[in-house]
């Protein structure tokens, strides 16, 4: 039974169609399920494996390192909110599958959940462009990047304005429509989800245009050549360029995964009477690959952490051996010059 606000009475619940009585039994729903499961978990998983390998050892500045903490948070509270709604569909198509007035949700019992899913899916997006211009800040001022200063600003930049928006997304609030799972709102107008996608297209364009600036400053620096017989300093230079394009790359491929989900659920929309109808519910949920998205941003981390600490040793082997001490340059010299080289003398003190 659900509580409709404009009467003082209950209305009796609304019943599952034969096609949605399919579509909530289908086996591409189940597997879109289990496949989603199986990415959240990997996505925990990788989260905990670069947390320690960061913990060992520092690779980026205070700031980054406070977002980049912050957005493991933020890629895992994703991913468990969509296993919650899609483990909670699932659990009740199981329990209610031969019963259509029991098996959907409704708008009111779903809400929230639907809200958390926006919200989530927002700050996903945001904190990613959070990062994108850490790595500003951090290539015109890096000082402000030395402490955790600019990263706290920036995530707390970046909630604000994924909440404003999720409210702006979500102000009609819940009707009496069911829904499959409190991840699709059923019956909605056309024009406004295709704007609400496009909302998403927006943060996402902005911020691959700026990763693509990054990555041609950070390639124009790394040719640039200044003499310095600093090992180490010129390491951690180099280090330095490679690990903010690393960031640059592995946001860069959160944004084409966030942009394959607005591409599909439109190309849906305007053609979807080429699609079974029986299917086309669930090929939307096939589509949603923010959890992908999610997954690339601690797994592109620490492949790419590997590959800097492995280029580090090669680094330093090849410096070390390409240095040269200065009683080996002293002895070239003398061969150039057809004489001996300076000898060390030692004068002897009297006492």
């Amino acid at each position: 039974m659900s509580l409709n606000p404009n009467t003082t009475s209950p209305t009796p619940p609304q019943c599952a169609s034969e096609l949605q009585m399919f579509q909530r039994n289908s086996n591409v729903f189940r597997t879109n399920v289990l496949f989603n499961f199986v990415v959240e978990s990997l996505t925990l998983w990788a989260s905990v494996a670069f947390c320690l390998v960061l913990y060992k050892r520092s690779f980026f500045s205070k700031s980054c390192t406070f977002l980049i903490y912050v957005n493991l948070i933020v890629v895992n509270l994703h991913q468990w909110n969509y296993a919650f709604i899609q483990g909670w569909s699932l659990q009740r198509a199981l329990v209610h599958s031969d019963q259509p007035c029991s098996i959907m949700f409704t708008e009111y019992e779903c809400f929230q959940w639907y809200t958390n899913s926006i919200f989530s899916r927002l700050l996903l997006l945001f904190m990613s462009c959070a990062l994108t211009l850490d790595n500003f800040v951090t290539l015109l001022i890096p000082r402000l990047t030395a402490s955790c200063g600019s990263g706290i600003t920036l995530s707390f930049a970046a909630v604000l304005a994924a909440f404003a928006q999720c409210l702006y997304m979500t102000r009609d609030g819940p009707n009496s429509n069911i829904q499959s799972n409190c991840f699709q709102r059923l019956n909605r107008d056309v024009g406004e989800l295709k704007m609400q996608i496009y909302m998403y297209l927006i943060v996402v364009a902005v911020c691959v245009v700026l990763n693509a600036i990054l990555l041609v400053t950070k390639y124009m620096m790394s040719k640039i050549t200044k003499t310095n017989y600093d090992v180490n300093d010129k390491i951690e230079k180099k280090e330095a360029v490679n690990t903010a394009g690393a960031i640059s790359i592995v946001v860069m491929c959160q944004m084409i995964f966030s942009t394959l989900y607005t591409v599909s659920v439109v190309y849906l929309i305007n053609n979807g009477k080429d699609f079974d109808p029986r299917y086309l519910s669930n090929f939307v949920l096939w589509c949603y690959t923010y959890t992908l998205s999610a997954f690339s941003f601690p797994v592109g981390l620490l492949l790419f952490t590997r590959v800097i600490l492995n280029r580090r040793r090669q680094n330093i082997k090849t410096m070390r051996n390409q240095t040269e001490t200065i009683d080996s340059h002293f002895e070239k010299l003398g061969k150039e010059w057809g004489c001996s080289p300076p000898t060390r003398k030692i004068t002897p003190v009297e006492k």
